[in-house]
């Protein structure tokens, strides 16, 4: 169980698509984040990930959040993922978490990537992250 205050909570409950290579992973950050009380869905790979995000905004339903692995076994990387969903119409917030090191990676931002998270992560420290990053954004859009 994870243990949270109020400001840890976010009031608003977002649409979340976790791309994650690792089952384990994967079924935990579901389990955390539902249990938050977000709506979650995972995929396993980045092409998976892609019809997901196409599914979802035919059905008017897009991601408020999209959690991907930089790594993902095969086929496309996290940042190509971002690329690709980046290159569409609709601009979403993709957070990119791997074990190796943001200096890897260069400027993030001029992949649509708007936080980078190293792995291993407690998953409190992931919902704070949440907390802080959405009700900014809540904040700034309600008034």
């Amino acid at each position: 169980m994870v243990g949270k205050t109020n400001k840890e909570q976010l009031k608003t409950k977002l649409n979340i698509l976790v791309v994650e290579f690792e089952a384990d992973v994967r079924k935990t950050a579901l389990r955390i984040l539902e249990h938050d009380g977000h709506i979650v869905t995972t995929a396993s790979n980045g092409e998976e990930a892609y019809s997901l995000v196409l599914i979802s905004e035919a059905d008017e339903r897009p991601y408020d959040l999209i959690l991907t692995d930089y790594k993902m076994g095969h086929g496309m990387t996290g940042i190509e993922l971002a690329k690709r969903i980046q290159s569409g119409s609709r601009t979403y917030v993709i957070w990119l978490w791997s074990g190796t090191s943001e200096t890897y990676f260069g400027d993030l931002t001029s992949f649509g990537i708007s936080r980078f998270i190293s792995k291993p992560i407690g998953f409190g420290i992931l919902l704070r992250l949440l907390a802080q990053d959405f009700e900014k954004t809540q904040t700034v859009a309600g008034g």
